[in-house]
């Protein structure tokens, strides 16, 4: 207490919000997205030194007809083996989505531009610790161009 009054989380500078959040779990980092606009811009701004899940694949995809883009995930677990799908609605949430996790190995599969565009975008950080990227048939040289 301060004054008679509560300080809150909200009360402290910036810098050490993102001092705070750097030691934060990725699950709780998605959680405390939500808590306000601050966090959210600050962790937006600071991602590339967040925690983020290691997973073993990411596959990409935009060729299912209902949603924009579809991430399948592939996590590592030492007795078995999760797979997840998350689906974007639009290309400009991808990396909203995929920023968390942290893949060894990353598949795109791109019929349409949009994912070409949305890819762009993903700041070289995110891809540093990604040991082999591949393509799937189905991509325009348009995307390879830009990745390369």
């Amino acid at each position: 207490m301060m004054n008679g009054t509560m300080a809150s989380c909200s009360d402290l500078p910036p810098e050490m919000i993102e001092k705070i959040l750097e030691n934060v779990d990725p699950r709780s980092l998605r959680k405390a997205q939500a808590v306000c606009s601050q966090w959210r811009e600050i962790i937006n701004r600071r991602r590339h030194t967040m925690q983020r899940y290691r997973v073993k694949e990411i596959y990409i995809s935009d060729d299912h007809e209902e949603t924009a883009v579809t991430l399948t995930i592939t996590h590592l677990s030492p007795s078995f083996e999760s797979i997840s799908t998350l689906k974007v609605d639009e290309h400009k949430q991808l990396f909203d989505c995929l920023w968390i996790f942290s893949p060894r190995k990353l598949t795109i599969s791109a019929t349409r531009n949009e994912l070409r565009t949305a890819l762009e975008v993903i700041p070289d950080w995110w891809f540093h610790d990604i040991q082999m990227v591949s393509f799937d048939f189905l991509l325009s040289f348009c995307l390879i161009g830009a990745l390369s």
